[in-house]
């Protein structure tokens, strides 16, 4: 865009008066043979004045409009670059500091006194390195296989619930083919919701924490924030509410029932689970028997 207004008005001008040269000459070679006649030389002049007054209307509309582009422009790349550099900011310090709070845990909340209940927030913050080991075992089992050997993105897994969601196109909610580290992303810094806008920022995000945290910090924030229930979140949360223990104490057993309620936390619950959930806990146990471990 133009650096002043002058530079800009200056341009303009001097566009318009090269096209109007332009145009006359243009008339005057066209209309040479029959400008003798002092009719037709009248009627050229009031050609030429229309036109002139033509040009200048139609540059003196386009002014505001370029004025506007360029107004709207510069805010977008001041906004564009505040926007990086606190997301930059936040993703630096939550490399080191606990997540207090995620967008969900707020519109929940909301959720709540909306309809006239007390809000339900039961969340305490433990390090992965003070959960039991099958807890973080049972969410890799049960969400995201891949997830030691990705930078982020499961194409693979995307493909396959594409493809599945083509072919079951009646059936609701669709699955998803998202990874552990995305799903991070999401809950620590996005709201929830399925538009190409916070798609596009889930990309973001994701690209950001895996190449500035470890995939041990990922796992550490995602078995901390995430929904475990209804107004419940972390591991340690559900461990108490579910089994009134601490994570630390989970068996393979309860952790794997516990990763099988995720993709409808507040549908299923490890107290009162059904056929499908627990079909899921022996398929995550089988896998995590295939596992033993999780290699750091």
């Amino acid at each position: 865009m133009f650096k002043s207004q002058k530079t800009f008005l200056y341009l303009l001008t001097n566009f318009l008066t090269k096209k109007t040269i332009h145009s006359f000459y243009f008339y005057l070679n066209q209309y040479r043979p029959v400008l003798i006649k002092s009719d037709l030389l009248k009627q050229f002049f009031e050609a030429l004045l229309v036109l002139l007054v033509y040009h200048i209307f139609l540059y003196l509309m386009l002014i505001p409009i370029v004025f506007v582009i360029h107004f709207i422009w510069k805010w977008l790349k001041r906004l564009l670059f505040i926007g990086v550099v606190l997301s930059l900011l936040f993703v630096f310090l939550y490399k080191y500091v606990m997540v207090p709070f995620t967008p969900l845990m707020i519109s929940r909340s909301i959720s709540h006194l909306w309809d006239g209940k007390m809000p339900r927030l039961k969340k305490s913050w433990v390090a992965l390195d003070d959960m039991s080991d099958a807890m973080p075992l049972a969410a890799l089992c049960a969400e995201d296989g891949n997830f030691l050997k990705h930078h982020g993105f499961d194409f693979e897994a995307m493909k396959k619930a594409y493809e599945y969601n083509k072919k079951h196109a009646d059936k609701r909610p669709v699955k998803g083919g998202s990874t552990i580290s995305q799903q991070v992303a999401k809950n620590v810094f996005l709201w929830q919701g399925r538009n190409y806008l916070r798609k596009g920022l889930e990309v973001y995000f994701t690209f950001l924490i895996e190449t500035i945290w470890s995939k041990h910090r990922i796992m550490e924030v995602y078995l901390n924030v995430i929904e475990m229930g209804d107004g419940i979140y972390g591991a340690e949360a559900a461990s108490q509410s579910y089994y009134n223990k601490s994570c630390r104490k989970l068996n393979r057993g309860e952790a794997a029932l516990i990763a099988a309620c995720f993709p409808n936390p507040r549908k299923y619950t490890p107290l009162t689970p059904n056929k499908r959930i627990f079909a899921k806990q022996q398929k995550i146990l089988k896998l995590m028997s295939y596992y033993n471990k999780i290699q750091w």
